[in-house]
């Protein structure tokens, strides 16, 4: 009997873990893109890709886009992507033609509601992109690495 009353200990601690979410996958279920300033733009979105830091250097993270959808966007643009299959996304901005003067443009990202990016430039002048890589229990990443 006391085998009987392990296994109904054991049932009840991880129905209990179950119901506080302490089991749950944290992973990201959706990535949020939204830009607006202009009038239209190339709009880059990737989940394949690789990404990585220049360690003694700051800013954006080196980036080699795998495969990608280009899309020309008429602003304000604003949708959502699923991600938490491949668990990282990436957006980049960039002008709809080879063009000299653009307006500055606004890109903002979000990670399940969470923004993690707002940065307004000139696309022409400096690369507005978004990165965002979820590295299991450590704290989400959203811009830099």
């Amino acid at each position: 009997m006391q085998w009987l009353r392990d296994i109904s200990l054991c049932t009840g601690l991880c129905l209990l873990m179950a119901g506080c979410g302490l089991v749950q996958d944290p992973a990201p279920d959706t990535a949020q893109v939204r830009v607006d300033g202009g009038d239209e733009v190339r709009l880059v979105i990737s989940t394949e890709f690789l990404a990585g830091v220049d360690f003694g250097t700051v800013g954006d993270p080196n980036v080699e886009i795998l495969s990608a959808d280009t899309l020309l966007v008429t602003l304000p643009f604003d949708t959502s992507y699923t991600i938490r299959q491949d668990r990282r996304f990436l957006a980049q901005v960039l002008p709809a033609a080879d063009t000299l003067g653009m307006d500055a443009v606004r890109l903002r990202g979000a990670i399940d509601g969470d923004e993690r990016f707002n940065r307004t430039a000139t696309p022409v002048d400096s690369l507005l992109q978004f990165v965002y890589v979820y590295r299991g229990s450590n704290p989400p990443t959203g811009g830099r690495l």
